[in-house]
């Protein structure tokens, strides 16, 4: 092996400052995933210094032990011999479609290899809590600490290995999510069922999205199709996850709807301005006396609502584009996604902008009554969407030309230029 060993987090050895292929192998164990299922277990979060709690470690550490072994002794020959096709030193090169041919089957074992992990964790974990809990601890409470588990350590092989790239709402985790926000008092056996609802139908599409990855990795001749159901899974756990959320935002305590701000940009994040503006708008309703404006403000609630909305599915659809078509940049699929949301957040701002403009000219009316400004104060919550606009100005910060990046991109891009431009309305649509 040319170059330093190094020891990567899957357990392979592989080297520094050589270009490596990736090996779509789950990261190893580690305790914290562990203590972190076994979290409501009666007798290990409450005593560090238990004996159960030693026994679930050791348990671990067998466990890791034997899944380091098998990487080291079945994957490590089959990653050096991978990377030295792709570099080109073998003694007889291969073409282009034996290389795709080997690369597929190397990446569809490493997926195979890492869902046989997680299902020998859960395994492992939960044998070792029933002798160290059991029978004090009930045996549905022990299978949901070993599931919860596998839940875990299956999402994060998507988000942190990415064999197919896929939207955040597949790895996510809502129930970490949840974790400071606390349910309403008279909500907590709902929001407890509604997310063990969500738990059994997210597991099963989980495991679906696991198996479909694997399969993609069949036919390199014909990627396009072969990822298909894992674009039509994505989009099923995308359902389950909006479902879930829409369900529980009346059972938690979320004074000004932070979490709820929160978990909608994480999914979406390019709507975060929309979503800033809707919600604070939503907060300013509530605190109105007067009902003629209090409709007038929920209506172009109703409205930023409805263009979210409109950006969500973009969204998916975008990602559906990069899942199938992630290897065809120039696809059109690409673009409309671009195209789409510039469009959505051009009219969101015309809704913003017009609602302003209407509570400006409420306040010149001869029975308005204003403690203060009613129309200055709905410019604070619209300024994410709109950028400040001072009294009397009603022409929006223009959008970013390199807004928004690609679906897939990391990179963060302001939906609003640091100028307001004169021409700002309609830039949505260049």
């Amino acid at each position: 092996m040319l170059g330093r060993p190094s020891t990567k987090e899957n357990g392979l050895l592989g080297a520094v400052g050589v270009a490596e292929t990736g090996a779509p192998l789950a990261n190893l164990p580690t305790p914290v995933a562990w203590l972190a299922a076994c979290e409501d277990v009666d007798g290990l979060a409450a005593d560090p210094g238990s004996a159960k709690r030693a026994a679930i470690l050791s348990a671990f550490e067998v466990f890791r032990t034997s899944v380091l072994e098998r990487r080291r002794s079945t994957w490590q020959a089959r990653f050096e011999e991978v990377n030295a096709m792709v570099n080109g030193d073998l003694e007889n090169p291969m073409d282009d479609d034996q290389i795709r041919r080997v690369v597929y089957a190397f990446t569809r074992g490493c997926v195979r290899e890492s869902i046989a992990t997680f299902d020998a964790e859960r395994t492992a974990l939960q044998r070792a809590l029933e002798e160290a809990v059991a029978p004090a601890v009930a045996e549905h409470a022990i299978a949901a600490a070993a599931q919860r588990l596998w839940r875990t350590r299956a999402a994060s092989y998507l988000r942190d290995t990415e064999p197919v790239p896929v939207p955040p709402c597949v790895s996510a985790d809502l129930r970490a999510e949840l974790a400071g926000v606390a349910a309403r008092p008279e909500a907590r056996d709902a929001l407890t069922a509604r997310l063990a609802e969500h738990d059994a139908e997210f597991d099963a599409a989980l495991r679906g999205m696991l198996d479909s990855i694997a399969t993609a990795f069949s036919l390199p001749e014909d990627p396009v199709r072969v990822l298909r159901p894992v674009a039509s899974l994505a989009e099923r756990m995308a359902d389950i996850d909006d479902r879930t959320i829409a369900a529980i935002v009346p059972l938690v305590d979320d004074p000004g709807a932070a979490w709820r701000r929160r978990l909608l940009a994480s999914r979406c994040p390019h709507a975060a301005p929309v979503i800033d503006a809707w919600l604070a708008l939503n907060e300013l309703a509530g605190s109105l006396p007067d009902p003629a404006f209090s409709t007038r403000v929920r209506e172009a609630i109703d409205a930023l609502h409805t263009q979210f909305d409109a950006m969500r599915m973009a969204h998916r659809l975008g990602w559906r584009a990069q899942i199938v078509l992630g290897a065809m940049p120039g696809h059109p699929d690409h673009e409309a996604y671009r195209t789409t949301m510039r469009s959505l957040a051009s009219t969101a701002q015309l809704i913003a902008v017009a609602l302003i403009a209407d509570l400006d000219r409420s306040e010149n009316e001869p029975k308005a009554t204003f403690e203060e400004s009613l129309a200055m104060r709905a410019r604070e919550p619209t300024a994410p969407l709109t950028g400040a606009l001072p009294r009397g100005e009603l022409t929006p910060a223009a959008i970013s030309e390199d807004w928004p990046p690609p679906v897939i991109e990391r990179k963060r891009v302001a939906m609003l230029t640091a100028e307001r431009g004169t021409d700002a309305i309609g830039a949505g649509n260049r």
